[in-house]
């Protein structure tokens, strides 16, 4: 017997008939398949925000850390304790030595520095409080003064009156002079151009300094033209020694080269200074208000070793200026330099933890290969030892330059700059002792100029750029080489 529907039932029954015949469901459906589409449309479009969003963080992250850069490069950087000053990493293996006492304190004066003495006997006065005392077990201590004679309690100008006997001569019609006659009533000695270079490039002084300092102590006067003249005529006069330095520089085995900004006011050849100086002496060649293309430094640094057919070891950083040199024997690069960028990179605040904690272990590999690399250089072993841990170093370099999922963008760009250049950073271990892994040699050298550009922000002229040329050339190498007996080998380069 059939079971009867209760009246419930039949009432939920009628209704979905009458919604059936009402068409309900066919239009829940249409509804229903409208929001599916509607739901892949925004999908779609999350997928794109996600991509723009990826892109506008890497964005970011490079405006960040180009922040980084300029913050450096405007306010200095600070002191990293994990490298010295050249950045190079410190060797943690050895011990630190302390410093003894003596060492914070002046040393003793030789025998002939000692220009006068003066000595200080026992109080035996009746005032003394010792007066009719019994002294015994007498000695003398001495102790040494260090001072100087001020300006105003002597006169360091000299004044020589020069009396010339004329006469004129009826046979020739003209007059005779016991010496020729100087165009002015008064003139400058020899001395004083010397001086002034001395402070114009070794000094780093600006021409305003130079004048108030020669009339401080010295009593004269002497105007900007005037500097200026100075400073020409003692170009001039050096212009065979700063060409005798360029051809001893090259004749070297390897050359360092670094460049930098130097602003020209009338702008000729460009707003750059180059610097060249060998890995045998310290002596430096500078080539100011250049442009810093290529052709410079193959048609002016090294224009006298077209005509020779000698080859050098150029030594820079990874500037593009520098590669396929035609007057290098082989180009080797610098590590200091990828070596600092990594570690700013690695300490940058801007970058994520994640990004950063990768950086901060890619550096750390970096900073251990860097200074095994030191260590090789400077190691006296034989010949098939250092080839054998000269392919192992290679091998950890290519590890860790490798890429990786987790590299920001621009770490990316330095590994690839690094493995594109693996052989230049590796050049080094082929002349141990010779050619340092380094650039700081030139960077030390050029680092004169940077702090004399901030006193006179440039020069105003290619022809004042081409005499800054010479005298810094000549006269800083000379203050290097020969800092205490300065002025003496200045008048021999000049008697030449």
């Amino acid at each position: 017997m059939a079971k009867s529907l209760t009246a419930t039932e039949i009432k939920h029954r009628l209704t979905r008939l009458r919604n059936f015949e009402n068409n309900l469901y066919p239009a829940a459906r249409a509804r229903i398949e409208k929001l599916e589409a509607r739901v892949k449309v925004l999908e779609a479009e999350k997928a794109e925000w996600q991509i723009e969003k990826t892109e506008m963080q890497t964005v970011i992250q490079k405006l960040l850390l180009q922040v980084d850069a300029l913050n450096a490069k405007v306010f200095g950087k600070k002191h990293h304790p994990g490298s010295d000053k050249q950045g190079k990493p410190k060797d943690k293996t050895k011990p630190k030595t302390e410093r003894s006492a003596d060492s914070y304190r002046r040393s003793i004066p030789d025998k002939d520095e000692i220009t006068g003495s003066q000595d200080h006997p026992i109080d035996r006065s009746v005032d003394s409080p010792h007066y009719g005392h019994n002294l015994s077990e007498y000695k003398t201590i001495d102790y040494f003064e260090e001072d100087i004679i001020p300006p105003d309690s002597v006169n360091l100008k000299t004044v020589t009156r020069h009396t010339i006997e004329s006469a004129y001569c009826e046979d020739c019609k003209i007059w005779v002079y016991g010496s020729s006659l100087p165009k002015q009533k008064v003139v400058l000695g020899d001395n004083l151009p010397m001086l002034v270079s001395f402070l114009s490039t070794v000094g780093r002084f600006s021409y305003q300094q130079i004048a108030e300092h020669i009339e401080l102590f010295y009593h004269i006067k002497i105007s900007d033209c005037a500097i200026a003249g100075m400073l020409e005529k003692q170009a001039a006069k050096l212009r065979p020694a700063y060409e005798r330095l360029i051809e001893s520089i090259l004749s070297q085995k390897g050359v360092h080269f670094d460049e930098s900004s130097w602003k020209m006011l009338i702008e000729k050849l460009g707003h750059y200074v180059w610097v060249m100086t060998g890995t045998e002496t310290r002596d430096a060649a500078f080539f100011l208000g250049q442009s810093r293309g290529k052709k410079v430094l193959t048609d002016k640094l090294l224009a006298p070793l077209k005509k020779t057919g000698k080859k050098i070891i150029g030594i820079s950083d990874d500037y593009g200026g520098y590669r396929a040199v035609e007057q290098f024997l082989e180009h080797a690069l610098c590590w200091a330099h990828p070596h600092r960028k990594l570690r700013d990179l690695a300490e940058s605040k801007n970058l994520s933890k994640i990004y950063r904690a990768h950086c901060m272990k890619v550096y750390k590999q970096f900073n251990k290969l860097y200074g095994d690399v030191i260590d090789l250089w400077l190691a006296a072993i034989p010949e098939e030892e250092r080839e054998k841990q000269a392919d192992q170093l290679k091998e950890r370099f290519n590890k860790v330059t490798s890429p990786c999922d987790k590299d920001p963008p621009q770490l990316a760009t330095y590994k690839d700059s690094l493995r594109s250049n693996k052989d230049a950073y590796f050049v080094c271990l082929k002349y141990p002792g010779i050619i340092p892994p380094d650039n700081n040699k030139a960077e030390r050298a050029i680092r004169h100029l940077v702090i004399k550009r901030k006193a006179c922000f440039g020069s105003k002229t290619q022809k004042g750029a081409d005499v800054l040329s010479v005298l810094y050339s000549v006269l800083l190498s000379l203050h290097w080489r020969k800092p205490d007996d300065y002025f003496a080998e200045y008048r021999k380069l000049l008697e030449i």
